[in-house]
């Protein structure tokens, strides 16, 4: 295939290239415009200030002629273009898509003049039937609706408009043409293409058309074709008045429509014209402006401001008029109306919290000057001053909520006294409930047994019992079994079977990703929603839910947003103690289900056919379209060897993905798929994804601090970086997207910080002036912490303390402590993981998870040398998660047996003290949680008395 194609690519690109550079996003400029790339993006083109085409990250994909498999899709490739610069001045972009059987080649050339020219060039050797949807960057909706235009078909020429809005009976508009040339008060656009085109409408437009073709791609034939894309000035005039320079927002985030251009008078032209604008939101007008503008020879500018009284998808039509009658008129310019604010709640629901938040982001388009954000909720009254770009938390009592239904709170954001945002959401505070899990949207992370916890886990096989045990002691904190009919609570036999599973699971310390997918997504009837009932009322209150799993890729099926959006309502009635999730294999398309779910899952899988970036530009777009009101979760892949993905991820690919999720702002990760061991993932990748979710664990406290992130800087293209605040120190994480050793530097950091220590690597990099070096391995990862002073893990120890480790600082094999023997008769699923989440010294305790009373590992730490006769004081911190556990503390050698204490809630110290009965240089402290349960162990320490 490459011997085949090169010569093709040579003839596109060869004997004109002065240099060249690859890149993964580039510009190539027009006198009166500008065309950008991004990778996995696709291409965006502006003139005059507009814009005339959106990206379309999915430009090429080759699938089967039924759409029913897509053997490719561009937006999974194409990581790195080569930029060249030509003798004439003028630059070229090439860009070349590979996978197993498909190889294709864009070459973009901007000119002369404000033109731009697409050349494809494509092959496919890997399948007997296959179709290419290849398409142009999508036509701008507020450029192209409502424009008359041209078309020409085999040389035939035909007139037309632009559908202004979408008509189901005209979902292709136009087909089959070679030419479109469109006149607006924006300019005129030409577009030309070597083989015939198709426009495409949608209902759901997302401010753009579809244009492109979709052609059958016989095995072994290269084909191509080549579109151009010609831009001018619009040459507008009546009555003896010209218009030209419009520009006009596509987007509105202060309820203020502001719309510029310049008039000049012609021969015999009138001395004044009245200027009109008037905003509809369908039929109805949601706004309107006149202004009376006097003419002379020259180009005169005029403003237009318009006040607007709705949000939404609107449309402006400006018209040029005298006395006499219209002169001009605009097709309608579409523009969306957005809030300048976005509201959420500090937490899903509060239950005994006595502080809350109500959480506000004002957007950076706002106006910078004198902003006051006001809030009122009942006889709660909140308000501070704020700025453009600011997320703020206003407090308040939460017991002052009255408990049970949502209370709704209004916040208004004003620029003096011009309202310029409004939003509600809502606060609600329910009954505590053991089983409960929140949302903390300060930063995105979950609430379970009050602790703020990552949700790191599995796709597995229903029931999945089996493998909750053998991953338990891993690090994970929870499992999504998939349900099939058989599964479904039809008897009372199927209830008990599956009361028995999570039983299961809450004894292992783990929780269930509840799947109810096959109710939630079908067609709705009494006996479905009477099946929904039972299934929630029945495992609602269970110890070991979650969160509820209702759309699995409803987008690939079809399935309508509302439909999933009433069994979303109806299960948050039945249980508004859990979350509900939905997740998409297009990121695109959660939008539409964004009433459906409280968070949003996607799943991208790129190897081997894309590149690891694909995670980080899914995880980008979904932060950035929810905005903190919806937590991202992210579903890296763990298989391959089917379907259309020909192998498995290799665990340094594993371990990029999964930190180009957490790096971009997931706070979720839920691999894709733990099936019985040596089927999938295979043993070498299954360990990857154990140690990654061991850092997770580690992390928790970072990643959900909630503190504003830090900004950094690093040296590499390819090495993608966050920065994250705890109170203490700044923490930097790091991705090699490429296959290759970097020499990496980081900079932009404040702080006093000197070291950076890498917690994981035990070691250590110096810092200047906010700047440090290191090196890091292809497809690698590096976790860095600058603390903000030195620090002593001594301090706050008690004078002459023998024990090592007390309080579990130490753990070169990470999520287990340094110098600990651990025995006895133990179920399999028994753990013992250091915690960062809770802790009485330093940044951690020992978490103990027993599934089975009496089945719980012995804790020996290394051993301790006592002097005959001496007397000595062991203490022991301890916390159970429920009351009633039972810990045994023992140190041989001393003549005071082992105490049982029943511990609870709250933290309390152990304590044994006695004489010793000889001199034992290896004496053995050792500890247990004698009953069912999880505790928590701090600040294990031994002294000598007086």
């Amino acid at each position: 295939m490459r011997r085949l194609l090169a010569p093709a690519l040579l003839l596109l690109v060869s004997g004109s290239l002065a240099a060249q550079t690859a890149v993964t996003s580039a510009e190539l400029p027009l006198p009166n415009g500008l065309a950008r790339w991004e990778a996995h993006e696709g291409w965006s083109i502006t003139y005059r200030g507009q814009r005339v085409c959106l990206p379309l990250s999915s430009e090429l994909v080759l699938h089967d002629p039924a759409w029913t498999t897509q053997y490719f899709n561009s937006s999974r490739s194409g990581d790195r273009g080569q930029l060249h610069s030509l003798p004439d001045g003028r630059r070229q972009l090439t860009v070349e898509y590979r996978s197993s059987g498909f190889q294709a080649t864009q070459t973009v050339t901007a000119g002369p003049g404000d033109q731009l020219e697409v050349a494809w060039v494509w092959r496919q050797d890997g399948w007997d039937r296959a179709s290419l949807q290849l398409g142009f960057p999508k036509p701008v909706e507020s450029w192209w609706a409502g424009a008359p235009c041209e078309l020409e078909t085999s040389g035939r020429t035909t007139t037309g408009q632009v559908p202004l809005t979408y008509q189901k009976d005209r979902g292709q508009p136009f087909s089959g043409f070679e030419r479109i040339t469109a006149r607006t008060w924006f300019g005129t656009a030409e577009l030309r293409s070597t083989r015939p085109l198709a426009w495409y409408d949608y209902a759901n437009r997302g401010g753009a058309f579809f244009v492109g073709w979709d052609l059958p791609v016989p095995r072994g034939q290269e084909q191509r074709a080549t579109l151009t894309l010609r831009l001018a000035a619009p040459d507008l005039a009546a009555g003896g008045v010209r218009l030209s320079g419009l520009q006009v927002p596509e987007l509105v985030v202060d309820r203020r429509w502001r719309g510029t251009l310049q008039l000049s008078r012609e021969a015999a032209g009138p001395a004044q014209v009245t200027l009109t604008a008037e905003a509809r939101q369908g039929d109805r007008p949601v706004g309107r402006v006149e202004r009376v503008v006097t003419l002379d020879g020259q180009p005169q500018p005029a403003a237009l401001e318009l006040d607007l009284t709705a949000t939404g998808r609107l449309s402006v039509v400006c018209t040029v008029a005298t006395a006499a009658g219209v002169l001009l008129r605009s097709a309608p310019l579409a523009v969306t109306a957005e809030e300048a604010l976005r509201v959420t709640p500090g937490r899903s629901f509060y239950t005994t919290e006595t502080v809350g938040h109500l959480l506000a982001s004002v957007r950076p388009e706002a106006p910078a000057a004198g902003l006051r954000l006001e809030a009122a909720a009942g006889a709660l009254r909140l308000q501070r001053a704020v700025r453009p770009g600011e997320r703020v938390a206003l407090e308040f009592d939460a017991q002052q909520l009255p408990a049970g239904p949502a209370v709704p709170v209004t916040a208004r954001l004003l620029a003096g006294d011009r309202l310029i945002g409004e939003q509600t959401t809502e606060l609600r505070r329910l009954p505590p409930r053991a089983n409960e899990v929140k949302i903390d949207y300060r930063h995105g992370g979950l609430i379970v047994d009050d602790l703020p916890q990552f949700p790191c886990g599995f796709y597995v096989q229903f029931p999945g019992d089996g493998i909750a045990a053998e991953e338990a002691p891993y690090g994970i904190t929870h499992l999504a079994p998939y349900r099939g009919e058989a599964s479904a609570l039809t008897s009372d036999e199927r209830i008990a079977r599956m009361r028995a599973v999570l039983d299961r699971y809450a004894t292992l310390g783990l929780r269930v990703h509840l799947d109810i997918k096959r109710l939630a997504t079908a067609a709705q009837s009494p006996e479905r929603d009477a099946a929904i009932r039972r299934e929630v009322e029945t495992l609602r209150e269970h110890p070991a839910l979650l969160a509820w799993y209702l759309a699995d890729e409803p987008e690939l099926w079809d399935y309508p947003p509302e439909r999933i959006a009433a069994v979303y309502r109806l299960v948050r009635e039945l249980d508004p103690y859990h979350p509900s999730s939905q997740v998409f294999a297009r990121r695109d398309d959660a939008v539409r289900y964004a009433s459906g779910f409280d968070l949003v899952m996607a799943d991208p899988y790129p190897i081997p056919n894309s590149a690891v970036t694909q995670v980080s530009d899914t995880t980008r777009r979904l932060v950035e379209v929810f905005g903190g009101s919806k937590p991202v979760w992210i579903v890296p892949q763990a298989f391959g060897g089917g379907e259309w993905w020909a192998r498995e991820p290799a665990p340094r690919e594993e371990r990029v993905m999964t930190y180009l999720a957490l790096i971009h702002g997931a706070t979720g990760i839920q691999w894709f798929i733990r099936e019985p061991a040596h089927i999938r993932p295979l043993p070498l990748l299954l360990g990857e994804c154990r140690v990654l979710a061991t850092e997770i664990a580690e992390l928790t406290p970072v990643l959900l601090s909630g503190l504003p992130r830090p900004t950094v800087r690093g040296s590499q293209e390819a090495a993608h970086l966050g920065a994250w605040r705890t109170p203490d120190a700044t923490w930097v994480l790091a991705a090699n997207t490429s296959n290759r050793p970097l020499d990496l530097a980081i900079d932009g950091l404040a702080g006093p910080a000197t070291t950076a220590e890498l917690p994981f690597e035990q070691r250590a990099v110096t810092v200047a002036g906010g700047r440090f070096s290191d090196l890091i391995d292809a497809f690698g990862t590096r976790v860095y912490r600058l603390p903000d002073q030195a620090e002593d893990r001594t301090a706050g120890l008690a004078p002459g303390n023998l024990t090592r480790n007390p309080s579990f600082e130490e753990q070169h094999v990470l999520g287990s402590p340094d110098g600990y023997y651990l025995g006895g008769d133990v179920d399999p699923g028994a753990q013992v993981r250091v915690d960062s989440r809770l802790a009485v010294h330093g940044r951690h305790s020992l978490r103990v998870v027993v599934p089975v009373a009496g089945q719980g590992y012995s804790l020996r730490p290394f051993p301790v040398a006592l002097a005959e006769g001496k007397r000595y004081r062991v203490t022991l911190q301890a916390r159970a998660l429920r009351p009633g556990a039972k810990v045994r503390l023992a140190l041989g050698g001393l003549e005071t047996p082992a105490v049982t204490a029943e511990v609870g809630p709250a933290w309390q110290e152990l304590r044994l003290e006695g004489r010793a009965t000889k001199k034992d240089t290896r004496a053995q402290i050792s500890y247990r949680v004698e009953t069912a349960g999880t505790v928590w162990f701090d600040l294990l320490q031994l002294t000598e008395l007086p």
